[in-house]
């Protein structure tokens, strides 16, 4: 029998909003239905309709109308499991399955767990106590790393039974190397001739942008020719330009605001930046790591977790700006590794060399008479650390491991 699904998600992380998007299209067609709902702008929209996924427009919050809204979406869908993304797609799903009968199988992944430790995450005492009540009325609540875990058993222990860790996965179908990056810097507002060090920033307090803008700082100093490019947005953005203007960096910084061609940004980058965990930082450094391209992320939680040890990347000390200088100003010296112009490759319109690797338009194949099955991965090739880091955090695992845990949930349940 083929169960209903619907995603309600908080449109705020374009990182989480990526997840969403390869676990809807990912999960087996003939099993599951899948709906998305929740904060979805224009962007977000054409996506999910390329994909083959319906979606549905729905405004977050608690008000009594809203809570409504999504208790008919749920009935009119028949939907067996609510899976939620976000603290307030999480409140409103409680309290809209909560007024099914039957109730659906509930289930919650904690995006914002990444940023507790270095407290981009936070909560006051009233919110706290509604963030347990939310996490402890889930059926399964589903933490990206095993740090995260730990994280939520400090902040909601009632709740530490219903904890499963599913890592986050890179779907290289949407994550790729582009034919002419030299075009996207262009369109971007990119110098040609810089090396662009970016990172994906949420623009609030505690997220790590001072550090990284005051690293730059440095760099800027000891480098020539050296662009940083913050991709995110924030109520605190124009505090982070003045402090870029102070800094003397306005010619050498970019604030991009947010994008919703991520991957193709990241695509454009020399180096990236992990500032914080939050806004779905490990998936940043992951999907650059699958690219190729050095990482230095701040040494914390699931960070630390996922890329200690992994080839192209460096962890560096949080609250550090000099370590944050002197790892990005050596990743920015280092020769890349089969991508340099010693390689036989593609000379594009701008200049740029692409490596018959680079050519490749995805490392995965796809069963097109079977939408929505899980990519066959191809073999990785003999000693590349981006493949290496596509076969161990695959969008297929990650899918397999939730589609696993989504019939287990509704075999309990009797659906």
């Amino acid at each position: 029998m083929r169960r209903q699904v619907l995603q309600v998600v908080e449109g705020r992380w374009e990182q989480v909003m990526e997840h969403v998007f390869s676990l809807a299209a990912y999960l087996p067609r003939r099993e599951f239905g899948v709906v998305v709902a929740g904060e979805l702008d224009r962007a977000h929209q054409e996506t999910l309709s390329r994909l083959g996924v319906r979606w549905v427009g729905l405004e977050m919050g608690g008000g009594r109308g809203r809570v409504r809204q999504l208790q008919r979406l749920i009935q009119s869908l028949r939907a067996d499991l609510v899976h939620s993304h976000g603290v307030a797609a999480g409140e409103m799903a409680v309290r809209a399955a909560g007024e099914c009968l039957p109730v659906p199988v509930k289930v919650y992944t904690a995006h914002e767990l990444s940023g507790f430790e270095s407290g981009a995450f936070s909560l006051p005492a009233l919110r706290r106590s509604a963030y347990r009540r939310m996490l402890a009325s889930m059926d399964a609540v589903i933490a990206l790393s095993r740090r995260d875990r730990q994280a939520l058993g400090a902040l909601a222990p009632g709740a530490v039974g219903q904890v499963e860790v599913v890592p986050p996965g890179v779907d290289t179908r949407r994550v790729r190397h582009l034919t002419d990056p030299g075009y996207k810097k262009a369109k971007l507002g990119l110098g040609l001739n810089s090396a662009v060090v970016g990172a994906v920033v949420d623009l609030h307090p505690r997220s790590g942008v001072e550090v990284l803008l005051d690293a730059a700082a440095i760099v800027n100093e000891e480098l020539p020719n050296v662009e940083f490019a913050l991709v995110g947005d924030g109520p605190l953005e124009d505090h982070y330009r003045m402090m870029a203007h102070r800094l003397k960096l306005t010619g050498a910084t970019v604030f991009l605001g947010r994008r919703h061609d991520l991957p193709e940004v990241l695509a454009t980058l020399n180096v990236v930046v992990v500032a914080s965990e939050a806004g779905g930082g490990v998936q940043t450094a992951l999907q650059a790591l699958y690219l190729e391209i050095p990482v230095v992320a701040v040494d914390t939680g699931g960070l630390k977790e996922v890329l200690e040890g992994v080839e192209g990347a460096t962890l560096v000390p949080p609250g550090d700006a000099r370590a944050m200088a002197a790892a990005i100003r050596q990743a920015l010296e280092q020769v890349p590794q089969g991508r340099g112009s010693s390689r036989r490759g593609l000379v594009t319109a701008t200049g740029l060399m692409l490596t018959e690797r680079e050519m490749l338009v995805s490392t995965e194949t796809y069963d097109l008479d079977q939408p929505g099955a899980a990519p066959e991965e191809k073999a990785p090739e003999s000693g590349s650390a981006g493949q290496r880091v596509a076969r161990q955090y695959s969008v297929g695992r990650m899918v397999r491991r939730t589609v696993h845990l989504y019939r287990r949930l509704l075999a309990a349940a009797g659906f």
